[in-house]
């Protein structure tokens, strides 16, 4: 397989990553790995909201056609993820809000006898406090 990565920091402070992964998955056997995607790809784009302190970020990811246990075809599915940090809000600690598969987008992933469904859309709030 092959990896394979970039990133810029822009002078506004926005940051601007992405990534590409393309990989033929084998067992012993020569038989195709379950649950391993062919192609990965992910961008990720981030920028201040408020001074230096407020950041919102942006991720989009794609996961190639992968098989399950049974040999039945997942597909491919593309997701949006959303996230909003608020850096040293009082002394050390950090807040965020996150918004996963923005678009509620709806994929399989394997299991020892067959396939789940994705949840559609999931939020996060948490709260870390920086030693």
């Amino acid at each position: 397989g092959v990896e394979t990565g970039i990133s810029a920091f822009l002078p506004s402070n926005i940051q601007v990553r992405g990534s590409a992964t393309f990989q033929e998955s084998y067992d012993a056997n020569y038989h195709n790995v379950t649950d391993a995607p062919r192609t990965l790809l992910k961008l990720n784009a981030s920028a201040p909201v408020y001074d230096k302190w407020l950041r919102a970020s942006l991720e989009v990811q794609y996961v190639g056609n992968r098989i399950d246990n049974l040999g039945a075809s997942m597909g491919d599915y593309l997701t949006g993820n959303f996230t909003l940090r608020a850096i040293h809000v009082w002394r050390r600690w950090n807040l965020s809000f996150s918004v996963y598969n923005l678009a509620g987008a709806h994929w399989a992933d394997s299991t020892n006898t067959g396939q789940i469904q994705s949840v559609p859309r999931s939020f996060l709030a948490r709260a870390t406090f920086e030693f």
